[in-house]
């Protein structure tokens, strides 16, 4: 049977390998708080009606705008009585939401940047561990130097195969993320306009 990687690579290549893992943790983390806060409600779907009467709690109506979760159905109008009330609360919502939109865009800016230093990790392991990888197997196996040469190459390219890996994931995570952001700013844009939120001057 093959030897793992990790059998064979040298504590260079070995380190450089524990530093990839390190550097892929917290950004899975955070995909992992991403996903929860653009697909996890915390109660019941809000109505027009809630909104217009001035009847909601600003931080759950950015929260349901956050999770795709606002009505866009039967869409009502102010009322000459409950105009003021509720534009208010949906100045304080739009707030709330553009600052949980923003710590969330920040969250996927910090995966984006994993994923380059995923890929200079990688490289870097292998022009530090090319000569240790080749001297490890020249002297611990019986094989020509020239099979030796070979041998070192392919497992080069499996370490380097990882952290490629690694780089794909976290650009496809923070590609995925950057996208439903943008989608839920452009939702929440369509809906202020409909209820005809005018800033004062």
């Amino acid at each position: 049977m093959e030897p793992s990687l990790w059998t064979v690579a040298p504590d260079i290549v070995r380190l450089f390998l524990l530093g990839l893992f390190a550097v892929a943790v917290l950004p899975v983390l955070r995909s992992v708080r991403l996903a929860w806060r653009v697909y996890h409600y915390p109660g019941e779907r809000i109505s027009t009606e809630t909104i217009v009467g001035g009847a909601i709690d600003p931080n759950l109506l950015a929260r349901s705008a956050l999770a795709d979760r606002l009505p866009f159905k039967n869409m009502a109008k102010f009322s000459s009585e409950s105009e003021g009330a509720a534009v208010h609360i949906l100045r304080l919502a739009e707030a709330r939401f553009l600052y949980l939109w923003e710590t969330c865009h920040a969250d996927v800016g910090s995966i984006r940047r994993a994923c380059f230093l995923s890929v200079f990790l990688s490289f870097l392991m292998v022009a530090c561990g090319a000569y240790p990888t080749y001297f490890f197997c020249y002297n611990d196996t019986n094989l020509s130097g020239s099979y030796c040469l070979i041998v070192s190459g392919e497992r080069l390219l499996k370490a380097l195969s990882i952290g490629l890996s690694l780089c794909i994931l976290l650009y496809s995570l923070s590609s995925y993320f950057e996208r439903i952001l943008a989608f839920r700013m452009a939702r929440w844009k369509y809906f202020a306009t409909t209820l005809k939120i005018v800033s004062p001057e």
